[in-house]
């Protein structure tokens, strides 16, 4: 998760060596607004509370007017759509 006084962003990865490499080139001083953590369930969606954007494999999603509202400035040329919808199409579903 970082957050900043602009905006919040959830960035989602597949593995936690990615969400750990995520934030290898970030300066120590800025280290303490990204916390890498697992959540499946409702402690994803408990993570996702309070998001502006949402980030997975370079798709960002804006959940929130704000977040949709910076977010043109942040993530240009990204999809930006914050409805639950564009935000599940985002994971591949299994079919069992």
């Amino acid at each position: 998760m970082h957050g900043s006084a602009e905006i919040s962003t959830l960035g989602l990865f597949k593995t936690p060596e990615e969400a750990g490499e995520s934030i290898f080139d970030v300066e120590e001083d800025e280290l303490e607004l990204y916390q890498v953590c697992q959540a499946s369930g409702k402690d994803l969606y408990d993570a996702m509370v309070g998001m502006e954007v949402v980030e997975y494999e370079g798709e960002h999603l804006a959940l929130t007017s704000f977040g949709a509202y910076h977010a043109k400035d942040y993530y240009q040329g990204c999809r930006l759509d914050h409805t639950l919808e564009s935000f599940m199409a985002l994971f591949p579903l299994s079919s069992k």
